[in-house]
């Protein structure tokens, strides 16, 4: 709110003003406020057929949303409700397999495991977490390196998006488990 521009006393706000002339200038708004000079600024005269008035505030003067900008943001709400749950599952699942092999390595970082123990712990978990199709189908391989039982996740899953549109996402991820044998 501007207050006491050029001896002006009462109080308006930019956007009543600026929709009110239609002024862009700054310099324009000043001298709509105040006929007066304001510093170095001149106002030239206005002609009255020039001078616009606030519009009324009639019973048909629409307010809010019209149904063209309600039709918008469904739009982009179905959109993205659409592509989350087309995603939304890969990476639930990914992110599932991920915690429970994490949880295992926490559990098992000081115990001597083979790499077959740790295929049928991490097996058992999957299947409580109906990911049992990961470990079957090659997702994710546990073997043995060194000392260590690695774990690793890498492999893409391709969803069709609508057409002959689809996307690719890949995951690689590898996990150590065990601190080595005989300790």
């Amino acid at each position: 709110m501007i207050r006491g521009f050029g001896g002006l006393s009462q109080t308006r706000t930019w956007s009543a003003e600026l929709s009110r002339f239609g002024c862009i200038r700054i310099q324009d708004y000043l001298c709509r406020l105040s006929p007066q000079p304001v510093g170095s600024v001149e106002c030239p005269p206005v002609p009255q057929d020039k001078v616009r008035t606030a519009p009324s505030s009639s019973p048909r003067s629409v307010k809010g949303a019209l149904f063209g900008d309600w039709l918008g943001i469904a739009v982009v709400l179905f959109i993205t409700a659409w592509l989350g749950l087309k995603f939304g599952s890969i990476y639930l699942d990914h992110y599932g397999a991920r915690a429970q092999v994490e949880e295992l390595q926490s559990i098992r970082s000081n115990q001597a495991e083979t790499a077959e123990e740790v295929r049928q712990q991490l097996a058992k978990r999957l299947q409580i977490n109906n990911l049992r199709g990961m470990l079957d189908s090659g997702q994710i391989t546990v073997a043995e390196r060194g000392s260590r039982v690695v774990v690793e996740m890498n492999y893409e899953v391709k969803t069709p998006l609508a057409g002959n549109i689809s996307v690719l996402i890949e995951f690689d991820e590898q996990f150590e488990i065990g601190d080595g044998r005989g300790d």
